[in-house]
């Protein structure tokens, strides 16, 4: 998906704020690059998902990826 926003902010910062939601409310651990995986689901459907973040001048993509069976 692509994340913009309506007040100007650069992509920088829009992936700055994302980033900081992603790892202080919802527990995400991401790389220097904006990217990262963590486990999902429930006992025996252990998944993992990962996330990317892409920056543009004025956006973010963001990338999920999930269902490869969850090894660590």
């Amino acid at each position: 998906m692509e994340v913009g926003s309506p007040s100007g902010l650069s992509g920088g910062e829009i992936a700055s704020r994302l980033r900081t939601t992603l790892t202080n409310d919802r527990g995400w651990h991401l790389d220097h690059d904006n990217s990262g995986c963590r486990p999902n689901g429930w006992l025996l459907d252990r998944r993992r998902l990962c996330l990317n973040l892409i920056v543009h001048d004025r956006s973010v993509d963001v990338f999920l990826e999930g269902g490869d069976t969850y090894h660590g």
